[in-house]
């Protein structure tokens, strides 16, 4: 999409939009407000100052080897603070007061969640690549049967559109080749889709996609092929929103693919490492279990969890500036 244009709104909101010179897509649109939350948040939490970000590899490495050492210092903490948890002739089960004595049973409590947090973080960065998965070119490949072929038939088929007639309000067209077989999609206003095939309006085009389900691997033992109208523990809307409904197919080493129901192509993918990938970041590290995927329960649970981490982590770090001037003082 790069370079992009970059205007300022002079609305309220202050809005900015970020447009492709290539496609004249928005590709990206902030208010003032999402900026705010933005710095106060993802840039603190990602490490990402643009004067880092920009440089991927290094920005990678650091965030990486800093994890390593804070899990290292959170494992170190939960093992003095349960060596130091235990019952003393004063009735206490902790030596320390004050600050210390909130650190203590802060970190016995939500240490664990620290060290999860961290873990679970360190491996959403895929290291080294540990869980990077494969691309699944091979199977989008045999999906599509051939690459897409802007054609004198094809071309036909674009010089007829105003002839034959599009649906009210289109705004877009995608051109898309599944099973051999070239069509086009129309998007309208409102975000809504319509399959153009062969001069003729489709919503949906189950039949094609089941067949087409069928090419994704030859030879592979298909444990389990349906529509899915709600999510399951891999697709699902959460965070983002996912399109409903999806035709699944489910391989018997554990293979998933989502499939699209207008043009048949693949949505969502993911092998053992990428669901290995699915419970270590959005699962520990997200929150997101079917269980507490509803909101408010999200939203209580993950709120307690950041407030319990937050008084070990914030006493923690009281601490450390205290030993710091103490030094100091004696050495001056």
């Amino acid at each position: 999409y790069r370079p992009l244009y970059k205007f300022a709104g002079s609305d309220s909101s202050g809005t900015e939009w970020y447009v492709s010179s290539t496609t004249g897509e928005v590709v990206q649109a902030t208010t003032r407000g999402e900026r705010f939350w933005n710095w106060l948040g993802a840039v603190p939490h990602w490490l990402y100052p643009t004067l880092l970000r920009q440089h991927t590899q290094i920005w990678s490495q650091i965030v990486i080897w800093l994890t390593i050492f804070g899990t290292f210092l959170t494992s170190l903490g939960l093992y003095i603070g349960i060596k130091q948890y235990k019952s003393r002739r004063s009735g206490r089960y902790s030596p320390y007061r004050g600050t210390a004595l909130w650190h203590h049973y802060g970190g016995l409590v939500f240490g664990v969640m620290t060290l999860i947090w961290l873990v679970s973080g360190f491996f959403s960065m895929n290291p080294w690549g540990a869980l990077e998965g494969r691309s699944f070119a091979a199977e989008r490949a045999r999906l599509s049967g051939g690459e897409l072929r802007l054609d004198e038939t094809f071309a036909d088929t674009l010089a007829s559109l105003t002839d034959r007639g599009l649906p009210a309000g289109t705004v877009r067209l995608e051109a898309h080749r599944v099973g051999g077989q070239q069509f086009l999609v129309a998007w309208g206003r409102n975000g809504e889709r319509q399959r153009v095939d062969h001069g003729k309006l489709k919503t949906a085009v189950t039949d094609n996609v089941e067949q087409a389900a069928r090419s994704l691997r030859p030879g592979a033992s298909i444990r389990q092929a349906d529509w899915l109208a709600t999510g399951d523990a891999y697709y699902y809307d959460h965070h983002d929103l996912q399109r409903f409904p999806v035709y699944r197919v489910v391989y018997d080493d554990g293979e998933r693919f989502y499939l699209d129901p207008l043009t048949g192509e693949i949505l969502f993918a993911l092998d053992t490492d990428r669901r290995l990938y699915r419970w270590l970041h959005y699962g520990l590290h997200r929150g997101d279990f079917e269980f507490m995927r509803g909101r408010p329960v999200w939203d209580a649970v993950m709120l307690t969890l950041l407030g319990g981490v937050t008084i070990g982590v914030a006493t923690g770090v009281l601490l450390g500036f205290r030993r710091i001037a103490r030094w100091r003082a004696r050495a001056s």
